[in-house]
């Protein structure tokens, strides 16, 4: 039997180390939760954005115009736009600009050339929706920004289990550690677990999942 050889609790635990655990970890420890980041690699190197990215579908209205709708048309008619939950697509839209400019003021050069740029991933006479800038860097960055906010890690655990309280509900989750040579459990007890697990595609490993042409990490 593997035994659990660490336990602690808090207020919020957020599961995978990519761009979305980061970032909400970073928002929760903003409005002062006691937040950690639980992640089977490291926040600092994990995730399909973990080599750089170098475009986003978003929605800049200083660039865009005050229609977000044909934005959103624009990406749910993409080439990963049947894939895309249109509601979700939306609530993501609304708050881009926003994201943008706070990437921007952390570090994360969103105008390389100087102006926003949106090119590519889109048909002829038609408005484009993909940013680009450079990502190199974002993890880094948001690691980063994360440690300064207090977001606690919790490194080379892959989460395995949740736990549940008496009334059925997700009271934290349980974790491997893999940095030891004996299989050991930690068990993280938080009031709200974030998952932030990851795109589906990065399930199978096939030649033709997008982030496998670009993310050797």
């Amino acid at each position: 039997m593997i035994s659990i050889t660490n336990e602690c609790e808090y207020d919020v635990v957020c599961v995978g180390g990519g761009i979305a655990a980061l970032q909400a970890a970073i928002a929760a420890a903003e409005e002062g939760a006691r937040v950690i980041v639980v992640d089977k690699s490291h926040p600092r190197r994990s995730g399909s954005g973990a080599t750089g990215c170098d475009h986003f579908g978003c929605y800049l209205p200083e660039v865009h115009g005050d229609d977000m709708g044909v934005i959103a048309r624009e990406i749910l008619n993409s080439q990963t736009g049947t894939c895309h939950d249109p509601i979700l697509t939306r609530r993501f839209l609304e708050e881009s600009a926003a994201m943008v400019h706070l990437w921007d003021s952390w570090g994360i050069p969103m105008k390389p050339k100087g102006f926003y740029e949106f090119k590519g991933h889109a048909f002829p006479t038609r408005p484009r929706a993909f940013l680009h800038y450079d990502g190199r860097q974002q993890k880094p960055v948001l690691y980063k920004k994360a440690k300064e906010h207090g977001v606690a890690f919790l490194s080379h655990h892959p989460v395995v289990d949740f736990v549940f309280g008496n009334e059925g509900h997700v009271s934290g989750v349980l974790a491997l550690n893999i940095r030891t040579d004996v299989p050991e459990f930690s068990l993280i007890r938080g009031k709200t677990v974030i998952l932030a697990t990851g795109v589906a595609t990065r399930l199978y490993s096939s030649t033709t999942t997008p982030g496998m042409l670009f993310n050797i990490a």
